[in-house]
């Protein structure tokens, strides 16, 4: 018998179509793979507790809607950076604790105030009392409850008096002005002086649901006045 020719020497086959069955058993297999074409379309299923940073590049001239769904417990930072002419955001945060750090870079911005704010959206309240024929001692007061789920902010009052006579405004007019919270008794504002004036509150005074204000101005002059209390704020 002749010997048997060597199977180890390469192998080249030609033809058009050719099928081969493999059975690959091992642990670790890397298989080479060239793909030659103008479109490929690959799924990939990530299944993992812990993915890492994800570069995304999108360079194009129009990029439709891209819908991000994000649910976890916790979100760190989110860099967003955004180059364009006309950009249009509609956000929906649902959290109890949110800090948003805004930018505003333009050339006309227009900024309520609190206290513009509440009055645009029909929120302000206006307090007065007046009464004539004060002898010393004598005074006018208003007082107002605040309703149930609702918060009262007093931000500015105004105060005056003067003499009922012509004859008597040669004399010193002076009053004293009160602002406080009833049951329990918190005072606010305790102002003495003559003739009268107006002040807004840097820091608002403040009457929960359920409490009442009373704001008073007793006249303390030896004649006969007219004395006038005002304040105003807002409340929700």
């Amino acid at each position: 018998m002749g010997d048997y020719p060597d199977w180890t020497d390469l192998v080249h086959l030609v033809g058009t179509d050719i099928m081969l069955a493999v059975d690959i058993q091992g642990a670790y297999i890397m298989m080479p793979v060239d793909i030659q074409a103008q479109y490929v379309n690959v799924e990939v299923d990530i299944v993992a507790q812990t993915i890492g940073n994800i570069g995304i590049d999108l360079a194009a001239q129009s990029v439709g809607d891209i819908t991000i769904d994000i649910a976890a417990q916790s979100i760190g930072t989110l860099a967003v950076g955004i180059v364009a002419s006309t950009v249009t955001l509609d956000i929906t945060l649902h959290a109890s604790d949110i800090t948003l750090n805004i930018d505003i870079d333009a050339q006309s911005v227009g900024v309520y105030l609190q206290t513009e704010w509440e009055t645009k959206e029909g929120h302000d309240k206006n307090f007065r009392s007046s009464g004539t024929s004060k002898n010393w001692g004598g005074n006018t007061y208003f007082e107002y409850e605040v309703p149930a789920g609702k918060t009262l902010y007093i931000t500015g009052v105004s105060y005056a008096i003067f003499p009922d006579a012509a004859a008597d405004y040669d004399h010193h007019l002076h009053f004293w002005l009160e602002m406080y919270q009833l049951l329990p008794l918190n005072r606010y504002v305790d102002i003495g002086g003559e003739g009268g004036g107006a002040i807004m509150l840097t820091k608002p005074i403040v009457i929960p649901h359920g409490k009442a204000v009373q704001g008073k101005i007793t006249n303390k002059s030896n004649v006969s006045c007219t004395v006038v209390v005002c304040a105003w704020g807002y409340e929700i």
